[in-house]
């Protein structure tokens, strides 16, 4: 008879058990994940159609007070669901456009106004332009001769 050694057989059951453990974890983390992916998309589209009339701040005790959650259970993805995440990232993704969105116009003003100085300041520069068409015509042609 073959001897079997129960304790070698013992890790390997447990290190599986551990390995379908992780393999469930993942798959609820990802499950969960989908499910915020979609109420943010859902939250953004939202935030975005309607113009925030009060200015966005990031308020850093709401954010504290809510940033201990526990993960212990993984059974239960209510336990994990995490709304406020959701609308601070929202939120400052929101006070991201808006700055960037400052810029452009910023850089568009500009733009503007060197177009304005460009075309107040054309006549004379159309008629250094003409002038020194009309040197080089000169020189040309004397070179030519």
């Amino acid at each position: 008879m073959a001897e079997i050694n129960f304790s070698a057989t013992a890790r390997e059951i447990d290190f599986k058990k551990i390995q379908i453990q992780s393999q469930i974890t993942t798959l609820e983390l990802i499950k969960l994940k989908f499910y915020h992916t979609d109420k943010f998309n859902t939250k953004i589209k939202t935030l975005s159609k309607s113009r925030v009339s009060e200015p966005l701040v990031y308020k850093e005790d709401s954010f504290a007070m809510n940033s201990s959650i526990s993960l212990a259970d993984n059974s239960s993805s209510e336990q994990m669901d995490m709304p406020w995440l959701l609308e601070e990232n929202a939120r400052l993704k929101l006070i991201n456009l808006e700055e960037t969105r400052r810029e452009i116009q910023q850089k568009n003003m500009k733009i503007q106004e060197i177009q304005q100085k460009i075309i107040d300041s054309g006549i004379p520069l159309k008629r250094q332009i003409l002038e020194s068409l009309i040197e080089k015509q000169r020189l040309v042609q004397v070179l030519k001769k």
